[in-house]
């Protein structure tokens, strides 16, 4: 194994760390026995295991006798028997080897935490060996009313990348004595309210974080993203947004590309990441209606013109269902209507739209299901038979479907 090169024994890591998790999704892993066969069979293995959980292991819960943490999937993982499976899929571990514990704690940058409870007094075990860490890259603070920045500064003086609400970004900044030279990325979550005061605080501290180039709006709605008057963060170069649904079948406002430009004046790329679901067309609501929505939503896209790069990518699950006229499922005009907006792949069922002018870019995904009234079932024409089965069985457990 040994010989391998570096990206094969990766891929063989990965999918080790998959299949350890394939029958028991949900729940948390007490050994990892792939996984250890694989960290001892050598000097490179040993290596290549080591730099996955740098990247993708995250320490979620620690006592003096316990160590939880999540692996995060680096590529696309589809499992048989699930019906929704996220994109990058994360499996929960609770370890009851402290030989590999202690060899994940000490590999891990990424801590994601309520409280420092660890910190405190009496450290032992694996409290004691994850107060003595310095190296902590990325933090993600799971708790809208943290108070221990004090510690975590003076503990994680090299943080990159800090996940926080928006509340949490004001009281961080307040409390830092010090310049926070390392970090380069901010992702931030809340209302509009608190994000208008964080916006504030980042414009009033940026001696504090001198190299902060990225910020990440995560779980944010568009409308939210709001500043106040006068707001001018230079430092800032790229903002990526993850919107979950918005409302499907509303007209886009991008004003708020206008106040990124007043914001951010040296401002390179603005990436977008929006993933909803539309089941508006139902009864007498035609799916035709939807051609109309999507004209204006192409229509404005293709006007927008600033001098940072705007990437756009839009998923949207499109569910039809029986016409009240005569109980048959819609027509799909979908498919045909998307071939005049861009470079189409796919099925009609399931297409990718992508669309490219200069400085921006568009990839529309589109998912049509159907719905069976008699099954309370949605289902996709390109299910497999025994796809459909086991779904269908996830649905009525009194039935037997193969």
């Amino acid at each position: 194994m040994a010989v391998l090169k570096d990206h094969l024994l990766h891929e063989i890591a990965n999918d080790l760390c998959a299949r350890e998790d394939a029958n028991k999704r949900g729940c948390f892993l007490t050994a990892l026995p792939s996984i250890e066969k694989f960290i001892l069979a050598g000097k490179e293995p040993f290596r290549v295991f080591r730099r996955i959980v740098q990247d993708n292991v995250t320490i979620t819960f620690v006592t003096s006798d316990s160590v939880r943490m999540t692996y995060s999937a680096s590529k696309s993982v589809f499992l048989f028997h699930s019906i929704y499976v996220s994109k990058y899929p994360e499996y929960s571990w609770n370890i009851g080897q402290a030989w590999l514990n202690n060899l994940f704690i000490t590999w891990a940058r990424k801590l994601c935490t309520e409280a420092t409870k660890w910190y405190a007094f009496p450290r032992t075990g694996y409290s004691k060996l994850m107060a003595q860490k310095s190296d902590l890259e990325q933090l993600c603070v799971d708790n809208d009313r943290f108070n221990d920045w004090a510690i975590i500064l003076k503990v994680f003086p090299k943080l990159v990348v800090l996940h926080v609400s928006a509340r949490n970004l004001s009281s961080l900044l307040l409390v830092a004595s010090t310049e926070l030279a390392g970090l380069k990325e901010v992702a931030l979550s809340h209302t509009a309210r608190r994000l208008i005061v964080a916006h504030q605080t980042l414009s009033n501290h940026q001696s504090k974080y001198p190299n902060l180039d990225t910020i990440r709006y995560h779980l944010t709605q568009l409308p939210d993203i709001c500043f106040p008057a006068n707001v001018n963060i230079p430092s800032i170069e790229h903002i990526t947004i993850d919107c979950p649904n918005p409302k499907c079948c509303t007209p886009w406002n991008f004003a708020f590309l206008t106040a990124f430009q007043k914001a951010f004046p040296w401002l390179e790329s603005v990436e977008i990441d929006v993933h909803t679901s539309c089941d508006c067309y139902y009864g007498y609501h035609a799916i035709s209606q939807k051609l109309k929505i999507v004209d204006a939503f192409y229509q404005a896209f293709q006007e927008l013109n600033f001098e940072f790069t705007v990437k756009i990518t839009f998923s949207e699950t499109i569910t039809l269902y029986e016409d009240y006229h005569n109980g048959e499922l819609q027509y799909n005009p979908l498919h045909p209507h998307f071939l005049t907006k861009g470079k189409v792949s796919g099925t009609p069922e399931e297409f990718t739209v992508k669309t490219s002018y200069p400085g921006k870019e568009l990839i529309y995904e589109v998912n049509i299901r159907q719905y069976d009234h008699d099954t309370d079932y949605v289902y996709d024409d390109y299910d497999s038979p025994l796809d459909y089965a086991y779904n269908m069985m996830a649905y009525h457990d009194d039935y037997d479907y193969l």
